[in-house]
């Protein structure tokens, strides 16, 4: 019985010097009895030419180590012939598109020469070639490898594939969001690569990107999303920051709370737009170098396990291999899991061998996982503490179709367990250790600075808005995107922010003329405040007065859209003349200005009611006169009339 994995990418693979590549399109992995294989393959035109020229499959010596199959497949090696079968270019079939087919067949035991006798489980190069008939002379040639595996492995050895959807954030610094197309991509690689793919693996997705596709105005990132998350609900899923988030930066510079803040928002987004899919809320995937401070934080913050992609992996030491279980040091409260993307596979899959294209480097890639597993057996290694994690450097699908083939042929693989390792491992004090550095990453305090000034800004202004303001999350995912340590122009988020903040702030003026009269002893302080913005806002009004008793001095006020408010303050005066009232317009929390602080005159007169009593005095004396005048003028025509009688 054979397993074969059937790749549809054409590439080269690795070819000697002064030789054509053959170009493979597909071929097995892994081979696990006796079986007819075959071989998908191209030529350059020279080896085609003479349908006389003969086609060699040659199998090599079975690869000791996996340092030996590296060697072997950047071409730094060569390993003995065992077995050659041979046949003419003119009876090789050929498919429905013009490609070379090649079928052989393999032997466990058998030395008849129209098979491959693989005599011992384990990793064999096989080299494809087409040679001149006359001279032998190799005109086109490539080497690959295959697994036979036909003996069970009693403690298969515990391996797993991680990817993960990232991408440049699809907000913007002035608060658009606009998805594009290279985001779509990656967003359609991962879900057609979920739809084809059954067995465990080991996801993290960038929260950022689902919040854009659900934002997104396009029907087409709707419709991804809803694609996505059909998929994903078949596996679980990493929690994560909103963003890649460098934790030793936060840790360094004292900013706990707002790494478990972004956190927070991180998992948030993930069960908002991911409801029927497993959060594994306590792992998580770091990008940058961890220092002991960051793991200290992650462990604060609830985090049992740490998963080390290979930039992570800077600055840390470790008496083990890469692929076994470790822990960081310290108490038994300070332990979690911690386990590593194999570096050297990494480095392999994201194209780092120049000698190799993504094919060949997928089969060396997963016959290098072979080998570990292999090698760690050997050395007497349990598998439970042992944890393979094959990925890219980034661990996106799509950056590279070898990651995928990869992932396909390891599922095969007799002697592996492909798991989800999503989950925390359990660890203990015999568990090896991994140092980590403790120095602080570059301009940490100049960063974090900004960041909780920001973050200050930020809280004091959403206390003016009500809980359900969309505003509230926009801002948020702002900062998360200028806290971000993948983020190149992450400074400009900063700045988009703050600036939309103090819109949300200058959208608040004061009407009130610069001076007021207050008619009594006990009368009302009238104050218009208008809001020029479409919503509602709240404002913390703060009076102050040497000379006024003020009711409710300090209190909050909504400001309807779009309106001035009167707002009606009764006082009581102290004496009369003209004084000085402060007027302080703030956030409801956080103190920060609104409008600059203001001060306005009040004019008072205290005594206005002896005023009055001095006017009805006068009005009763002018009176009294009137009526004095008056009786005299009557008495003097009473005397005139009786002279005269």
């Amino acid at each position: 019985m054979v397993t074969i994995s059937w790749p549809q990418t054409t590439v080269r693979a690795y070819t000697p010097t002064g030789v054509s590549p053959l170009t493979i399109v597909s071929q097995p992995f892994n081979i696990s009895g006796p079986s007819v294989v075959r071989f998908v393959f191209t030529a350059p035109e020279e080896a085609l030419a003479d349908p006389r020229n003969i086609v060699d499959v040659q199998l090599h010596r079975r690869v000791a180590t996996r340092d030996s199959l590296r060697s072997i497949a950047t071409g730094a090696a060569t390993v003995r012939v065992i077995d050659t079968v041979s046949s003419s270019l003119r009876n090789i079939a050929r498919d429905a598109e013009g490609r070379l087919v090649l079928n052989t067949t393999v032997s466990m035991q058998s030395e008849a020469n129209s098979s491959l006798t693989f005599s011992f489980d384990g990793v064999y190069p096989v080299t494809l070639r087409i040679r001149n008939s006359q001279t032998s002379e190799v005109i086109s040639s490539v080497l690959t490898f295959v697994n036979k595996r036909q003996d069970v492995v009693p403690s298969p050895t515990p391996i797993t594939t991680l990817i993960r959807l990232t991408a440049t954030p699809s907000l913007s610094p002035d608060g658009l969001v606009v998805v594009s197309e290279e985001t779509r991509q990656k967003v359609r690689d991962f879900v057609a690569f979920l739809a084809t793919y059954s067995a465990p693996l080991t996801i993290g997705i960038e929260p950022e990107i689902l919040s854009a596709l659900a934002l997104s105005t396009q029907s087409e990132d709707a419709q991804l999303l809803v694609n996505l998350r059909e998929q994903l609900r078949r596996f679980s899923v990493i929690t994560s920051t909103f963003t890649t988030t460098d934790v030793s930066l936060f840790a360094a510079t004292g900013l706990d709370d707002e790494f478990i803040e972004q956190l927070r928002l991180g998992e948030s987004t993930l069960n908002r737009f991911l409801p029927d899919v497993t959060i594994q809320r306590s792992s998580w995937i770091a990008d940058a170098p961890v220092t002991t401070a960051g793991t200290q934080l992650l462990r604060k913050a609830g985090i049992a396990s740490l998963v080390l992609m290979p930039n992570a992996q800077r600055n840390t030491s470790t008496a083990s291999s890469s692929a076994v279980l470790t822990r960081p040091e310290g108490r038994p409260t300070d332990y979690m899991s911690i386990v590593k993307v194999d570096p050297d596979i990494a480095a392999a899959l994201s194209g780092a061998s120049t000698k190799t294209t993504e094919v060949i480097t997928a089969y060396r890639s997963a016959a290098e996982a072979a080998l570990l597993a292999d090698d760690l057996r050997e050395s007497g290694q349990a598998s439970d503490g042992v944890r393979i994690v094959v990925s890219s450097q980034t661990g996106e699908v799509g950056a590279s179709n070898a990651l995928t083939l990869t992932s396909r042929a390891i599922v095969g693989t007799n002697g592996l367990s492909v798991i989800d390792m999503s989950g925390p491992a359990p660890v203990t004090a015999q568990t090896p250790v991994t140092t980590f550095s403790a120095s602080a990453p570059a301009n940490a305090q100049s960063r974090a600075q900004r960041i909780s000034a920001v973050r200050r800004d930020l809280n004091a202004t959403a206390s003016m808005v009500s809980e359900t303001d969309p505003r509230r999350d926009l801002w948020a995912h702002l900062l998360a995107v200028g806290e971000s340590s993948r983020v190149g122009s992450a400074e400009q988020y900063l700045d988009g922010l703050s600036a939309l903040l103090r819109t949300t702030r200058e959208a608040v003026t004061i009407n009130t003329p610069g001076t007021i009269t207050l008619s009594g002893r006990n009368s009302i302080i009238r104050l218009q405040v208008r809001n020029n913005s479409a919503t509602e806002l709240i404002i913390r009004l703060q009076l102050a007065s040497g000379k006024l008793e003020l009711d409710t001095p300090d209190r909050l006020v909504t400001l309807n859209p779009e309106s001035t408010t009167e707002i009606e303050v009764p006082a009581e005066a102290l004496s009369n003349g003209r004084f000085p009232i402060s007027m302080t317009v703030t956030t409801p929390s956080g103190n920060v200005d609104v409008v600059p602080r203001t001060t306005i005159t009040a004019r008072v007169n205290a005594l206005a009611g002896y005023g009055q009593l001095v006017s009805i005095s006068l009005l009763l004396v002018l009176a009294a006169w009137w009526w004095s005048h008056w009786r005299k003028g009557k008495l003097a025509a009473a005397r005139a009339t009786t002279v005269s009688s």
